[in-house]
């Protein structure tokens, strides 16, 4: 088995693939191809055999598609999908025939159809109006629901069920579900054993956690906790994106502007967090990932050129190892490792 981290970054716009060491944690780069536009959102399917990143450039918004070789990672470009409207968040369901996608300005969500090759289909399959800032999509382990949290002033999370023979979104029982006053959720994880859901809420900088009912896929809130340590107060605090450990022993959310990362360990009874406190990474810290054997955490920043490696210890706490240039302002991290 070989670890691999793929990164997009711009200045210069491009892709890059860094071989891991499994031990120490260290990257060191391997392949790398350009992209046409400044990176945002970036997704795999889930048998890890193509590598999507989207990108903005002359007005156009688009996707490309790269298939990943089995042996050693090396990417390749087999397409592009060109959108008509800024998109924030992909994802692909759990049987990889529909690429999922939230679209910040424009408040809504599309599905696609995928083809067996891993490209795309040019036209969306189906289009759902939301409202302005929805920033995530992603269906939920049984693939028979999914989620679409909204930040700013919308301030709700869409609930829908997912029909993955149809590959339609339909409005749950419960449409949405409000946060709590300026909370914003923004990104959701599935706890790996438990019907529990985090969030990671952008406005209010903190993390909810919320029970999930897997029988009819509604979400109902249990505790909301700071990202923040006692003495940061300011409003132009934002939380970026949130990641559970593999194992589901604790959880992580990037702090934008005290430039940290925040560390929740994880009742393995109840799903409940505690607050590990916070560990300090420059430069805007937004993308970030935890390597699939839970060993290591990687994080990079909009306002910095470096990805940083954390060590993860057994109660979840971080430790900062070595920092890797990549260029100027990470647009995602994805772990990945290839049997």
């Amino acid at each position: 088995m070989s670890n691999y981290l793929f990164a997009t970054v711009a200045q210069p716009n491009r892709a890059v693939v860094f071989a891991v060491d499994p031990y120490s944690g260290k990257l060191t780069q391997a392949h790398e191809l350009p992209l046409e536009g400044t990176p945002y959102g970036a997704c795999f399917d889930p048998s890890r055999k193509t590598f999507y990143a989207g990108y903005a450039a002359d007005g156009q918004h688009c996707l490309a598609i790269f298939s990943i070789n089995p042996n050693n990672a090396a990417i390749a470009r087999i397409g592009t999908l060109t959108l008509d409207e800024a998109p924030c968040y992909f994802s692909i369901d759990n049987t990889e025939r529909f690429l999922l996608t939230a679209y910040y300005s424009a408040g809504m969500v599309t599905v696609h159809q995928r083809n067996p090759d891993g490209t795309i289909k040019r036209e969306p399959h189906q289009i759902v109006a939301t409202e302005t800032f929805a920033h995530h999509i992603r269906t939920d382990p049984s693939n028979r629901f999914a989620f679409v949290p909204h930040v700013e002033s919308t301030n709700k999370i869409y609930q829908f069920h997912f029909d993955e023979k149809s590959g339609k979104l339909i409005p749950n029982a419960v449409p949405t579900l409000d946060a709590g006053p300026g909370q914003g959720p923004r990104h959701l994880v599935y706890h790996p054993s438990l019907d529990i859901v985090y969030a990671d809420n952008e406005q209010e900088c903190s993390v909810t956690v919320y029970k999930f009912d897997s029988s009819n896929g509604i979400l109902d809130p249990l505790q909301t906790v700071s990202t923040l340590g006692p003495l940061e107060n300011d409003e132009s605090f934002s939380n970026a994106q949130i990641h559970i450990h593999p194992d589901g022993r604790s959880v992580y959310a990037a702090n934008r502007g005290p430039d940290s990362l925040a560390m929740f360990s994880i009742d393995p009874a109840s799903g409940l967090i505690t607050s590990l406190g916070q560990i300090p990474k420059e430069g805007t810290p937004r993308p970030f990932g935890i390597d699939p054997g839970g060993n290591f955490l990687y994080c990079g920043g909009d306002n910095t050129t470096t990805i940083t490696a954390y060590h993860i210890d057994a109660q979840g706490a971080l430790e900062q190892r070595e920092s890797y240039e990549i260029g100027q302002s990470t647009g995602w991290i994805l772990p990945l490792k290839l049997d």
